[in-house]
């Protein structure tokens, strides 16, 4: 399967996921759909997917918090639905939401969750001492947890999941809402621990997703669409290499010389910038000044200004052709992929890496910078947050060709009956005879309306899944899709009953 990379056969298996079901009772829609995922010692698994997507629903039936519908999953072999109380003496847990007693301090928080896993008295001392300086938390800890700002009841939920001697540790959000030093703390501590231990980490952030994850696995309303190590991924749905190019002068750019300042306008010292591509002043030639442009009224520091302008002329502008042509010796099968005023972008093939032509072809460039009217130049890898939004693209286009399928009777084009006709306002079948279109063009007026509503559906689902990709809490449209689209997809009328 395609996004799937093979699992390391070095590492124990702890955790093994096999056809997780999950239906609630509400409503018919599958939260986990016959998922399967294994997480190995050793190692953390980066959990990611849209809001909704399952992932905190996955998490809740590995601690015992909800039984599955179907399939089942181990923990160090112990199964979830008959030896729960085993399992939980070596299973750590940091909810989405702080679970914590005010009245409590820090100290007497990580004193309580080691006991309760049955930890010895004098082991629990020597674990929690340890615990509070990786935290950085000493100066709190006989403070009572209500006194605590977020960022650091946030570091106190992680902690307790680390306590007591958990070995399989599952991470719910543990950076949501900190601020970015309490989140490398938290970070720092998760990579310091990991060792001997097998942690699952679901979050919204794709750098620390990338930073931390050892495999990433992305899934999407309850399946599993991807996994393996982030170079992986990117090797997979990414497009290549982005190499970006500084344009200094484009023919028939609208610059303006520096010499077109008024003469009443004072410049400082600092205000005059001379580009490392610019001969001394030395060199340049009295015809590269244009006298008229020059005011003998004007102040001293506008002179200096006027004569360390070079005029466009004099430069060999820079030809999109002939950067084309240069990189097309080193990288046959470089892309244009934007070329704007300023810069130039092309996406090189991962391919090229491995042949070495990458190296000689950034010292060309160094070596051709002038030559080529470039002042920088830089390289990009593909993100993960580009991945992430890859495979959400794919899912959605496989989503919408599914229903288009089972709109159409018997798989036939999409036509009339392929269109709610509900939606349309056409009589419905029993309702009466069917009665032919009287105005053609009023009907294929319809029809347009109809797909450009599926169109603004698709769109907004996109700017949920960006929503969910920054942090946002529900994305930017999930009550809308969490409620509204079911109608639409089934061409009935939301009337308020169904709504609620």
């Amino acid at each position: 399967m395609r996004g799937i990379e093979e699992e390391p056969s070095h590492l124990s298996l702890v955790v093994c996921i096999d056809k997780l079901t999950k239906v609630y009772k509400t409503g018919s829609k599958l939260a986990l759909d016959k998922l399967s995922l294994n997480l190995h010692e050793n190692q953390v698994v980066s959990f990611l997917g849209h809001n909704g997507a399952g992932k905190t629903t996955t998490m809740s039936i590995l601690t015992g918090l909800f039984p599955p519908t179907s399939g089942s999953a181990t923990i160090y072999g112990h199964d979830i639905r008959t030896d729960m109380e085993r399992i939980r003496q070596n299973l750590g847990m940091c909810p989405q939401h702080n679970v914590l007693f005010d009245k409590l301090s820090v100290e007497e928080h990580l004193w309580f969750y080691s006991r309760l896993k049955g930890m010895a008295e004098e082991d629990i001392r020597k674990e929690m001492d340890k615990m509070i300086v990786d935290l950085e938390l000493s100066k709190k800890r006989h403070s009572l947890v209500q006194t605590l700002s977020g960022g650091m009841k946030r570091k106190l939920s992680v902690a307790i999941a680390f306590v007591g001697g958990s070995r399989a540790v599952i991470l719910d959000e543990p950076t949501a809402g900190v601020d970015p030093y309490a989140r490398r703390a938290i970070w720092d501590l998760i990579l310091k621990y990991k060792q001997g231990r097998t942690i699952l980490l679901s979050t919204h952030n794709m750098d620390e997703a990338d930073l931390l994850g050892d495999r990433i696995a992305i899934i999407s309303h309850g399946k599993l669409k991807c996994c393996g190590s982030p170079l992986f991924l990117k090797s997979t749905y990414g497009d290549g290499y982005k190499l970006t190019l500084d344009v200094g002068f484009r023919q028939g750019s609208q610059q303006q010389p520096p010499s077109s300042v008024a003469p009443s306008s004072s410049l400082s010292p600092s205000s005059v910038v001379l580009s490392s591509s610019v001969a001394p002043s030395s060199s340049l030639s009295p015809s590269s000044v244009d006298p008229s442009s020059v005011d003998p009224s004007s102040s001293s520091s506008s002179s200096v200004a006027s004569s360390s302008y070079v005029a466009p002329s004099s430069l060999s502008p820079c030809s999109q052709a002939r950067v084309s042509q240069f990189i097309g010796q080193f990288v046959a099968s470089c892309v244009l992929v934007s070329d704007s005023n300023t810069e130039l972008s092309y996406v090189l093939p991962s391919e090229a890496v491995k042949k070495g032509c990458f190296e000689r072809l950034f010292q060309a460039l160094e070596q051709s910078l002038d030559s080529l009217a470039l002042t920088s130049f830089g390289v990009m890898d593909t993100t993960l947050e580009e991945v992430f939004l890859k495979v959400s693209e794919e899912d959605q286009s496989l989503e919408n060709s599914d229903a288009d399928m089972k709109g159409s009777p018997g798989g036939s084009s999409v036509g009339k009956s392929s269109v709610g006709s509900a939606g349309l306002g056409l009589p419905q079948e029993g309702s009466g005879p069917s009665v032919e279109s009287e105005n053609p063009e009023v009907e294929r007026s319809n029809l347009m309306s109809s797909s450009t509503m599926s169109q603004s559906q698709s769109s907004l689902k996109s700017s949920s899944s960006i929503g969910s990709v920054r942090g946002d809490e529900g994305g930017l449209h999930e009550d809308f899709y969490g409620d509204y689209c079911p109608l639409f997809d089934s061409g009935q009328e939301p009337d308020s009953a169904s709504l609620r």
